[in-house]
């Protein structure tokens, strides 16, 4: 009997250190798939009540870079990206989404720095289930890419304040008191609003148009 436990625990022994051989060989996750940089993220599109979280953290796969894309709402239940039908990878919270961006090889000669990739848009789609029946929604998205979350977070910040300062004053302009009211409007509009007023007024001349041919 004592022999028989003798050996057992020998046979434990062996198997355990083994596993522990084995365990030291594995590679840690982080080594397979790493935060490569992190990317300034702008949205387009849609009703204009969405947003995506900015910065965001771009993750290397197997060579592949993934976009870790945050929406303002937990009612998205896929993405369209290139053609592919992507699903979210958490169950709870705002829907989060891997989506593919183009390699940093693709884009090789029009990166800020040969260590980034490249600065880019996507035309994605997005399907929500927060009204009465699913609509899936156009989407752009605009990434400007920095090696650290800081960088990319300081980034942001001074394009916010660009976009919410106005683009020019009744001091800078010398005939300023000389413009209509409507015009003095748009010029001390904030950078960001006076282009989305001058889009919409595009669109209706062109529905106008359209109606009136």
């Amino acid at each position: 009997m004592q022999r028989m436990r003798a050996a057992l625990c020998g046979l434990l022994l062996c198997i355990w250190i083994m596993a522990a051989a084995g365990c030291a060989g594995q590679k840690p996750a982080s080594s397979e798939e790493a935060t490569r940089c992190w990317a300034t993220v702008t949205l387009e599109g849609g009703s204009g009540k969405a947003s995506v979280e900015s910065p965001c953290p771009v993750l290397e796969r197997s060579g592949e870079l993934l976009a870790l894309i945050t929406w303002s709402s937990s009612h998205y239940d896929f993405m369209i990206v290139d053609g592919e039908k992507i699903l979210p990878v958490n169950t709870e919270g705002n829907s989060q989404f891997e989506i593919p961006l183009k390699s940093s090889a693709e884009s090789a000669g029009t990166s800020r720095t040969e260590s980034l990739p490249a600065d880019c848009e996507m035309q994605v789609q997005a399907d929500t289930t927060a009204m009465s029946t699913p609509h899936l929604v156009d989407y752009t998205l605009s990434f400007r890419f920095f090696k650290t979350k800081e960088e990319a977070e300081s980034a942001g910040e001074s394009q916010q304040e660009e976009d919410s300062r106005p683009l020019l004053t009744s001091e800078k302009h010398p005939n300023f008191q000389d413009f209509s009211t409507s015009q003095k409007m748009r010029m001390n509009m904030p950078r960001a609003l006076r282009f989305t007023v001058m889009r919409m007024s595009i669109l209706c001349s062109r529905l106008t148009t359209a109606g009136v041919t």
